[in-house]
Order: C-alpha cells, then structure tokens, then sequence
C-alpha cells in the first residue's frame, strides 16, 4: 500500500532445512514509512522469527531514520 507519504509492507517466509536442528522456521515482518519532511523519515519495521520444536524465537522493533538532502 502507498499513499502520498506513507507506506507499508508485510510479508514472511517459511523455512525447512534438513541440515540444521531445529530444521523448520519462519519469519514474518511488517513495516510502514511516513515522509514527515523532505529530510525526515519516520520507519517502523517489527520481524518475528520462530522455530518449530524449539523455544527460541526473536523481536525486532523499530528504526529512525533522517535524510540529509
């Protein structure tokens, strides 16, 4: 989706890897952008990692980002 100052994207992925343990995982992320000024962006991005038959998984979050014109 793009309006005429912000945008956004999601999406993810699914992984199965026979040479790792735990071999399935998957990612998943969201971001959106908002042109405040010509010289200032406000990003936020969230990913999640996840692993079958595992307790490990991940967060994160958000970025600021300035461009000098």
């Amino acid at each position: 989706m793009r309006a005429a100052k912000l945008k956004v994207g999601v999406g993810g992925s699914l992984r199965h890897n026979q040479g790792s343990a735990p071999p399935k995982n998957q990612l998943y992320y969201a971001g959106a952008a908002y042109g405040v000024t010509p010289a200032l962006n406000l990003i936020g991005q969230l990913y999640h990692l996840h692993y079958n038959d595992n307790s490990n998984k991940a967060w994160l979050g958000v970025r600021p980002q300035h461009i000098f014109p």
